[in-house]
Formats: C-alpha cells, structure tokens, sequence
C-alpha cells in the first residue's frame, strides 16, 4: 500500500491500444505512484488493472475536417476536466498531435500541476522539415522534465534545445513488450532472419537485399530471410520486390510480406526466426529491437550510436559497419557459422538485457525517481 505523501500522476497516450508501451509503464508506475491513464475510447478495459484508465479519447477518424478538428478539440476539454479534477504532482503527455493547439493548451494545464513530463519517442520525423525543428524546441521549453530511451537520443535532443535542460532530460529506456506468447525453438537449418517493421528508406531494406545478392552461393543455400511490414508509400515508394528480382536473389530465399503484421502472425515470425536483422541507416530509439529482444532473439545491426549502445557494444549480437552491404554480408555469414556455445552466449545476454536494462520494473522506478527529483526542485524554486 502507498503511503500518503505518494505522488499523483496524470498520463496522456493517443496511440493506445495500438501501441502498449505507456500501458506496460503504467502497470509498473502504479508501484510507486497513484497512476491516471487517459487514452483512446477503442481501449477496452481490463478487470485486473492496478490504475485508473480514462479511455475517453476519440479513437474513430472523421473524414470531415470541420468534425474531425471538433472531436479533437473536445478531447482537450475532456483532458482539461480530468488534470482539474485530479490536481496531480505530475502530468506526463507521450505524445503530441497538433503542436499549435496543444503548447499553448499543456501551457494552461501546467498551473495545476508541478512537473510537467514529455517523452520525446522520436527527436524529429525521419522525413523532417524545419519547422519540426521549432515544434520540437517549442514542447521541450515547456516541459519541466524531458524522458529519452537513451544516451544518443539524449545528445541529439540538447543539440537541437540547447544544454540549459540538460539536467531535467532523463534516460529511460524502452522495457520488452510483456504480451507476447514465446517458444523457445532450436537453431537449425537454414538459418533464419527476420527484417520487421515499417518499410522506410532509413531502415536500410536495400542495403539487406544488396548484402544477400554477395553472400558466398554455400551460404545462401543456408540462410532464409524474411521481410516483414507495411509500407507507406508517401514515405517509401521504392518497389523491394523489383529489387530483389533484379539482384537474382531467389523468392525462396527472401520472402517479403509486405502489410500490416497481425500479432499472431509477428509472433510466429520472431518465434521462429534465429535472429533478427537491423540494417538502419538511422534511428532514435527502435521499438522492433526491443521486440527482438521480448523473444530473447540476438541481433545482427549496423553500428550507428544508439543500435552500438542498445547493444551493449554487440553483446547482443553482431555489428556492422553502417551502409555497408559487404559487412553485412560478412556478418550473416558469421552469423551462419556460429558454433552453438557462442550463440548461447548471445542469447543468455539477450535475455539478462530484457530482465535486467530492457524491464519495465525498472524503467518504473527510475521514472518514478525523476519525476521525484524534479518535483523537489519545483518545492525549492516555490
């Protein structure tokens, strides 16, 4: 049981239930913390949660401009009688809409409460503009605590708001999803990878296919790829099937799936798979290499900064030189030829990095350690 001087929290997520990870926090926050979970009204709620969940924002689209911007407006107002009924320590949003409605609108809400929190998922849109520059500049002065889900987001962020928040930006990493079912299968042969996610350009498809089209034939004949994911075409039009014909790359060998990925069929992809592949060009954070890590499946990724330190310098698995198809190559040869001993090595250090770094126990408690930390310094300033 809490004890009284427990504090009170305020949560706002726009893309449950799509997306579980302010759900999975909030089932570990309530440990510490009087939890509030204000979310889309398609959320159907559970008889054994330990928090109040408010789903009452509008979950259903409306073509209509008119009604749809009304709808959204309305949510304001119902998150506004929410945070003034509560009065909660903290009011923690995950997410933002519509910039130019919602700092002015946190700037009001920000009176009832002490800390205001926002978590920066992504630094900026991977197709960005400059005015997702000033919009990002624009939240991040608002709030008077910032959460990141690691250190290279940490140093991009205070690059583009400057290092005046330096000390109100927390590290907080992305915990394992907790819903999935998990078989533990055998290595055999072939050997098989997985690429899963939304297809864009920054993930680097071309730079996997590239790589397979150089693999030694005797490799090849090992291996089985498959690539998982919808596509939106606005973002990346490039057509990877064409692709793999032109590099004469066998379809039995690289099976594309290109939609969206129901929850049964991503399990039995990443059950089955023996180890999943990131040939990003870029990232902030990757939600899919903590998928690969809920199912305890080391990892093959390029060495940009955050894959290198989400990694733990490759203990997770094999780095390769970022954009290059040969070291890719050279990696999922490796891969292939791994004796039993060293892939047992990766995948016991894939599961103490979900039990231990990658937990939403403990991303809970250094959550709730910030949010103390920055409310005492609101306590000092009054």
């Amino acid at each position: 049981m809490k004890d009284k001087n427990v504090q009170s929290v305020v949560l706002i997520d726009y893309f449950l239930p799509k997306n579980f990870y302010t759900y999975e926090l909030c089932c570990e926050l309530s440990k510490f913390a009087d939890v509030t979970l204000i979310c889309k009204d398609s959320y159907e709620k559970k008889s054994n949660e330990l928090f109040n969940i408010k789903p009452v924002l509008h979950s259903k689209p409306d073509r209509n401009k008119v009604k749809a911007f009304k709808k959204y407006l309305s949510d304001l107002i119902k998150i506004k009688k929410i945070v003034e009924e509560i009065k909660p320590d903290v009011l923690h949003v995950e997410g933002i809409i519509h910039h130019e409605c919602e700092v002015p609108f946190y700037k009001i809400l920000k009176k009832h409460v002490n800390v205001f929190c926002f978590t920066v998922h992504n630094i900026l849109p991977h197709e960005s503009k400059k005015s997702d520059e000033k919009k990002l500049i624009s939240i991040c002065s608002l709030a008077d605590m910032l959460v990141v889900h690691n250190e290279s987001s940490k140093r991009l962020l205070l690059d583009h708001i400057g290092d005046q928040k330096k000390d109100n930006v927390f590290v907080i990493p992305h915990g394992c999803y907790t819903s999935y079912h998990i078989k533990h299968m055998e290595t055999g042969e072939p050997v098989k990878f997985l690429m899963f996610g939304l297809l864009r350009k920054y993930k680097g498809i071309d730079i996997l296919l590239n790589a397979i089209a150089l693999l030694p034939k005797e490799v090849t004949k090992r291996c089985h790829f498959v690539i998982a994911g919808n596509q939106q075409k606005n973002y990346d039009d490039t057509d990877y099937i064409a692709m793999r014909n032109r590099l004469n790359i066998d379809e039995k060998i690289v099976k594309f799936d290109i939609r969206f990925i129901p929850d049964d069929t991503l399990e039995n992809y990443f059950n089955e798979a023996d180890c999943i592949i990131f040939p990003y060009r870029e990232i902030y954070a990757s939600g899919a290499l903590l998928m690969a890590y809920s199912f305890e499946k080391p990892v093959i990724a390029s060495n940009i900064p955050v894959f290198y330190e989400e990694t733990c310098m490759g203990k997770s698995g094999l780095l390769f030189e970022a954009g290059s198809p040969q070291q890719l190559a050279n990696a999922i040869e490796s891969f292939v030829k791994l004796d039993k001993q060293k892939l047992k090595d990766y995948q016991a250090n894939v599961k103490q990095l979900k039990d231990e770094k990658y937990s939403w126990e403990q991303s809970a408690k250094i959550t709730a350690m910030a949010y103390r930390k920055v409310e005492e310094k609101y306590n000092e300033i009054q």
